[in-house]
């Protein structure tokens, strides 16, 4: 292993009538993450670094004492991105040294008042932490936070500013780079640890957001007295579409928009409708969220609704009002980052921090902003990054280093080659996906990477403990070309008895064939599920496609070449879904909506985001009571009986009829067929 350390409501309505309906009921449904993931109090990290201090622009600090005189380094620090509902568990304070200690040493951390003077003098605060050095070069330190001082910062509020003075009695003199090193590595850090109560605990990163649901989706339904699986699908766009891919809060559809050269963020209800924010003003509508100057293209939201916008050398950021979703969010924090201009999606991690590469390099910021590292890469074409369930590592694949490991509070990065590296390096356009990780029982981490060349690819595993990464025992080699992989939303179990049964699934793509396949977890050992799909000499799903899996564990495919079409896989149904109307252009991206609605996001081209929704077309002749878990469509003509029932909204076609004498019951709102 080569390591490297781099810069840088519910309604029912009975109808008895013989005319034509048209009607459109909506309800907004709360984002919510799977129960099978649902396990424990979460733990979060959020990394801080020294805001001005009196060191701030020198590139090394001294703490110094006895016969080198008394000198102490002061520390900056405000925790106004940590939630105001967070309880801190653990303080770990990391400086680098910068050359040798003269002779062993104890440093003391006390907290120092944030609005004292701003020269440090010795004083008696709350104590952090204390550590005795050797007589050498130590590269990085840790000081441990006490009980007490983190039971002083759990009891701030607001923006929790305050300050730690690094001193010693010793007579000997110890050397850091302090807050303006050149290096943003090693620049001095805060790391916290915390939980919030009432949030699930993560057990894995998916690659990419928003391709797991929490509700089903496929409809159940009983026409003319049988089980019916036949349905097919409709699609409602969302025009104006300027971001690249749209971003799920609180029930809510955020997206840029462009008319006529004007940037605006808009707030959408799930199946389009009217902008939330916007309102009428003299018969024309005005957009409090204009984006001024002209914005970057990529949209990411955290848990705790912090919205960035990224690119063109700004990152913009807004805090939505996750109380009350339809309250436009207070003018935006801005951040000019020079020639900031991502190619691949940003990432975010679970507290909010942000991840990016930037050309050859891949950056780290904090919740705030801050820039916490730099690490270089030997080639700009890379995956986007994913951020390990802890938030504690982050990974990729790239080009010339295969599975890159990077420590998200230091920068200190790890490269791992794969078996198929040298065909990788020479390719011009490899396809790297995005790495999937598990979080083990035992407290490791499980990253799953798959890359192609040209001709070749390969799915591999590796284990990361605390930042050991080596390939995964008894994993075979499982060559091939593959599509980004997904994990199911199983548990991965316990340390007793780790899962048996969970699954990772990718699409194999052979002889212009794509077969779906799933692969154990722990062992490696493959399940072909059909049917296959043709793909095309070209298959979309090596470059740019991906699956979605819902709750009930269906996994769905847009293929974008061969047999275009939107494809499902599960227990109830596997094949093909065909739409009357069509819509989806060929080079497509499946996403889900925090109320489960499914979307295909449309990657070049008109770049329309359409929601998909569940279709059937209705005969008079026979009863139906269909279920959709998220929205329905339905056209044709209701018989004697018929019930609509869906979790979200149930829309009637233009020319739907009742025929005389019939009931047609609606329900919306309903959770439960």
């Amino acid at each position: 292993m080569n390591k490297f350390f781099r810069l840088s409501t519910g309604r029912r309505f009975r109808f008895n009538i013989g005319n034509i309906l048209s009607i459109w009921f909506l309800a907004l449904l709360a984002c919510a993450i799977p129960a099978t993931l649902a396990a424990g109090e979460p733990r979060s990290v959020i990394t801080l670094m020294p805001t001005a201090a009196p060191q701030s622009e020198v590139e090394t600090a001294e703490i110094a004492g006895g016969q080198f005189g008394e000198k102490n380094i002061l520390l900056r620090f405000q925790a106004s991105s940590l939630p105001a509902q967070a309880k801190v568990t653990a303080a770990r304070l990391s400086l680098v040294s910068s050359g040798h200690t003269t002779a062993q040493q104890t440093v003391n951390v006390a907290e120092y008042p944030s609005d004292a003077a701003l020269t440090p003098k010795p004083a008696t605060g709350t104590p952090f932490g204390s550590k005795t050095l050797k007589a050498a070069k130590e590269e990085r330190v840790y000081w441990d936070a006490r009980e007490d001082f983190l039971g002083t910062l759990q009891g701030q509020v607001g923006e929790r500013k305050f300050s730690l003075l690094l001193t010693t009695p010793s007579s000997a003199r110890s050397t850091w780079f302090s807050a303006g090193t050149t290096n943003l590595s090693h620049r001095p850090r805060l790391i916290l640890e915390y939980t919030l109560a009432g949030q699930p605990a993560l057990t894995q990163s998916d690659g990419l957001p928003a391709v797991q649901s929490a509700r089903p989706f496929l409809p159940t339904a009983r026409i003319g007295g049988k089980d019916s699986v036949a349905f097919s699908y409709v699609t409602r766009p969302f025009a104006n579409a300027w971001s690249y891919t749209p971003v799920f809060h609180n029930g809510l559809v955020y997206l840029m928009t462009d008319k006529e050269g004007k940037k605006a963020l808009q707030a959408r209800s799930p199946l389009g409708a009217k902008p939330v924010w916007p309102i009428e003003v003299g018969g024309k509508p005005v957009w409090p969220i204009s984006v001024d100057g002209n914005p970057g293209q990529h949209l990411l939201v955290s848990q705790s609704g912090r919205l960035y916008i990224v690119g063109n050398g700004r990152i913009i950021s807004y805090q939505l009002d996750s109380g009350n979703p339809a309250q436009a969010p207070a003018a935006a924090r801005v951040r000019e980052v020079t020639g900031l201009n991502p190619e691949n999606p940003p990432s975010l991690g679970p507290g909010g921090s942000l991840y990016l590469v930037n050309g050859q390099e891949v950056y780290g910021f904090n919740p705030d902003l801050q820039e916490l590292w730099k690490v270089t890469l030997a080639d700009p074409k890379t995956s986007r990054v994913t951020i390990g369930p802890g938030g504690r590592f982050v990974y990729l694949t790239a080009k010339k280093e295969g599975l890159v490991a990077i420590n998200a509070q230091t920068g200190e990065s790890f490269r791992t080659p794969l078996l198929n590296q040298a065909a990788l390096a020479k390719a011009d356009f490899p396809s790297l996906h995005a790495p999937v990780v598990i979080l083990h029982p035992d407290g490791s981490e499980k990253v799953y990477v798959a890359a192609n060349s040209v001709n070749e690819g390969v799915l591999a595993c590796f284990n990361n403990r605390s930042g050991a990464i080596a390939a995964a025992e008894n994993w075979p080699p499982l060559t091939g070309l593959w599509s980004q992989p997904i994990p199911d939303q199983l548990s991965p179990g316990s340390v007793q008895q780790p899962a048996s049964g969970k699954q990772i699934y990718a699409v194999r793509v052979a002889d212009q064939r794509g077969t779906l396949t799933g692969i154990d977890w722990l062992t490696g050992s493959t399940r072909a599920m059909a049917p296959t799909f043709a793909v095309g000499d070209s298959a979309y799903l090596l470059n740019g496609g991906n699956l979605a899996s819902d709750q009930a564990g269906t996994r769905f495919v847009w293929n974008g070449a061969g047999e275009v079409d939107l494809f499902a896989f599960g227990s109830a149904f596997s094949g093909r879904l065909h739409s009357p109307a069509g819509g989806i252009p060929e080079q497509a991206q499946l996403l889900f909506g925090g109320d489960g609605t499914l979307y295909a996001n449309t990657v070049e081209g008109d770049r329309v985001l359409r929601a998909i929704v569940p279709h059937y077309t209705l005969s008079a002749d026979s009863d139906a009571n269909i279920y959709s878990p998220t929205h329905l469509w339905v056209d044709g003509a209701a018989g004697q009986s018929t019930v609509l029932k869906a979790a979200g909204n149930v829309l009637l076609g233009k020319g739907f009829t009742v025929r005389r004498g019939a009931t047609l019951e609606i329900a919306t709102g309903t959770s439960t067929p």
